[in-house]
């Protein structure tokens, strides 16, 4: 294993947050994201008029793909925005849990 690797994948180039699976979601989704270095990570949830509902601190997360399984039991079926903030920038993407 070369020193810029993690778990056999290349370090990636810059922060990116995957397609949210499966999505629509009930009750459980899993959030992924790589990171390009070392960075704290917060995951947050708004619903559509930007009340943030959740806030998950995952704390210093090391370079390379991660995941979060979002749980959605204690929320109204209905869109919502999943926000990633690491590595000095924030990414969000739209879900919709059915229940």
């Amino acid at each position: 294993q070369s020193p810029l690797s993690v778990n056999n994948s290349p370090v990636p180039a810059k922060f990116k947050v995957h397609d949210v699976y499966p999505n629509p979601f009930n009750p459980t989704t899993m959030v992924s994201f790589t990171l390009p270095a070392m960075s704290n990570v917060s995951v947050r949830l708004f619903n559509l008029k930007g009340r943030e509902l959740q806030t998950h601190h995952l704390g210093r997360k090391k370079p390379g793909k991660h995941f979060y399984k979002l749980d959605g039991r204690n929320l109204s079926s209905g869109n919502y925005i999943v926000q990633v903030e690491a590595a000095g920038s924030v990414l969000n993407q739209k879900i919709t849990l059915l229940k």
